[in-house]
């Protein structure tokens, strides 16, 4: 990507931001976040910048709030995350769409209660 295309692209955001559970949801998502970007969509995939913690750093939160997308790999773990809670809670205020990805059956069997 040239300087045009990382202005926009911080200007914008990424066009997807996945939010899961590295405990069940990772590889899940790493091929989520390959095959998206294979196809031309910027996304922000933690493993690629970050480290696991117990708060999620500043930087996502704000590269969260500038993306188009919320994708969020619902799995067992996920549901009690604390870091997948934060972005999904800093994220609601933007307005824009998030998509659950119901990997387990998590969502369905009465899980997700955010």
């Amino acid at each position: 990507m040239g300087f045009a295309g990382s202005a926009i692209k911080f200007l914008l955001g990424d066009d997807v931001f996945i939010s899961y559970s590295r405990a069940d949801g990772a590889v899940y998502a790493a091929g989520l976040a390959s095959e998206l970007a294979r196809r031309g969509f910027s996304c922000r995939f933690d493993q690629w910048a970050s480290k696991p913690g117990a708060t999620v750093p500043p930087a996502p939160l704000r590269a969260l709030s500038r993306s188009a997308l919320l994708v969020l790999v619902s799995t067992t773990a996920a549901d009690t995350s604390g870091q997948v809670e934060s972005e999904i809670r800093h994220f609601l205020p933007c307005g824009r769409n998030i998509v659950p990805i119901d990997l387990d059956g998590t969502i369905r069997i009465g899980g997700g209660g955010r």
